[in-house]
Formats: structure tokens, C-alpha cells, sequence
């Protein structure tokens, strides 16, 4: 492992010394963006690690510094990046209570938010599907996934049923780890340097079949929600699907627009 030296000396190179050259019609400071979001994105900092100052990115990319600080001011609105007065910029951390509540969209009809709990996981490597080799091309060429399987209760009911898929290359030891806890997100951070930072959902209603009847413990023709996730990464890659089988008697599945 490096030691805080080696990563202090990485970060000061991590940015090419090659200057940007203007694209028409896209402001600099986008230019300028990109190519800290690649340098993100390639784990060249580390969380915990102060970035180059303003003056030295600037330096290093041949751009003003009110550029850069434009750039930064974006990512920090993203929540990427957080500016610690006297400390300097730095990549957000993620946290538990982030994660569970900003992903996990279940919430009781008078608004409070839940935790569910894990009931079983089960986790398998297998072949990837076409279509999972087609949304997970961002990556290049997948040859083999994760497969996790989870049954998860809401307010101490079994109601949630997932079937999480996640490229091998991204976290080739997954299966090394005692039990995957039940916040993902955040260990996919510290473990493998993935930051989830979007997802998109399809949501639509369908009726339980006998897998969900059995490990819900439904009566058969029960609705229930399915929930198609695409997460993607600070880049834009896609980093997990996964499909979800609700059963939510007693709550709501909350969205929020901007």
C-alpha cells in the first residue's frame, strides 16, 4: 500500500501537463471539468486527499484560475467535490446515511424514511447476458459478472427481493468478503474506488410470481412493484444493475424532481 507521500506525489501528477485547446461552441470551464471528472474517475485522488490547488491546476492545464474555479464549483454543486475552509478541495466522501436514503426510495405513508434489513443474500459469478454486456460496454469487453441475490424487509416484513449484477473486473475478491453489507454503495467506495453518483429507474406494477410468493410470503396474484435500476459512475459508465420486486402494502416509493 502507498504510503501518504506516494499519494500526495500521485496527486500532484495526476492531471497530463498537456494544456487544453478551446473547443468551439463548449466554454472552457466544461473542458476544464471533463478533465478533472477523468482524473476522478481513474482514482488519481484519493478520498481524504486534498486536490492541487486552484493556482496549480490552472498551472498544469494552461487555463486561468477563474476557470478552474468554475470547473470546481460545478463538481462541488454535483456533490463531488467539497471545499474544506483552510484545508482545501477534496473528493465527498460517501456516507452511510447519504447512500441509504438518497438510493433507497421507500418511505412509510406519513413520510418518515426506512431501513431495510437483509434477510439472505447469495452471490454467484456467471457469463453476462447481451444485454448486460451492451450496458456495461463503457467498461470494454466484460466477460464475466457478479450476480448477488437479495431478500431485504421493510419494518421487520419481507418486501423487497433484488437481483443485483456488477461487472467482475470492477471487484474481482467480492466473493472474498465474509457478507456484503447491506449499504452497497459505500463499500463499492472504499473497497474499489467506484463513487455511484446517479442512477436511472424504470418503475412499473406487476403481479407476484412463485419465486416472489415464496420468499415474500404472498398470497399468489399479489401486486407488487418492479424496479429496473441503471447506476452509473462519476463518468457516466454504468457500474450495477439491478432489478427489484417490491411488495408495499403500507408504504410509498418516494421520487424527487429537480
Amino acid at each position: 500500500m502507498n504510503n501518504l507521500s506516494d499519494v500526495i506525489k500521485k496527486t500532484e501528477l495526476s492531471v497530463t501537463e498537456e494544456t487544453l485547446t478551446p473547443v468551439k461552441n463548449v466554454p472552457l470551464y466544461i473542458e476544464v471539468k471533463e478533465r478533472l471528472l477523468e482524473s476522478i474517475a481513474a482514482g488519481r485522488w484519493a478520498v481524504g486527499v486534498s486536490l492541487p490547488s486552484e493556482f496549480a491546476l490552472a498551472d498544469q492545464l494552461g487555463v486561468s484560475q477563474g476557470t478552474v474555479r468554475k470547473a470546481l464549483g460545478d463538481l462541488e454543486k454535483e456533490g463531488i467535490l467539497e471545499r474544506k475552509q483552510g484545508l482545501g478541495t477534496f473528493i465527498r466522501q460517501a456516507t452511510l446515511e447519504r447512500y441509504s436514503y438518497h438510493f433507497f426510495r421507500v418511505q412509510r405513508r406519513d413520510g418518515t424514511r426506512v431501513q431495510p434489513l437483509e434477510i439472505s443474500q447469495s452471490l454467484e459469478q456467471r457469463v453476462p447476458v447481451d444485454k448486460e454486456r451492451k450496458l456495461f460496454s463503457g467498461l470494454g469487453r466484460i466477460n464475466r459478472v457478479w450476480n448477488l441475490s437479495r431478500i431485504r424487509s421493510i419494518d421487520g416484513i419481507p418486501a423487497l427481493i433484488e437481483q443485483i449484477v456488477i461487472p467482475h473486473a470492477l471487484a474481482p475478491n467480492l466473493d472474498k468478503q465474509d457478507k456484503l453489507p447491506n449499504a452497497l454503495y459505500p463499500f463499492f467506495q472504499s473497497a474499489y474506488g467506484i463513487t455511484i453518483l446517479k442512477a436511472e429507474e424504470s418503475l412499473y406494477p406487476s403481479i407476484a410470481n412463485k419465486s416472489d410468493c415464496k420468499a415474500l410470503k404472498l398470497q399468489p396474484n399479489t401486486p407488487i412493484l418492479i424496479v429496473d435500476r441503471i447506476a452509473r459512475d462519476i463518468s457516466g459508465r454504468t457500474i450495477e444493475l439491478r432489478h427489484s420486486r417490491f411488495h408495499l402494502p403500507e408504504h410509498n416509493y418516494s421520487i424527487e424532481l429537480n
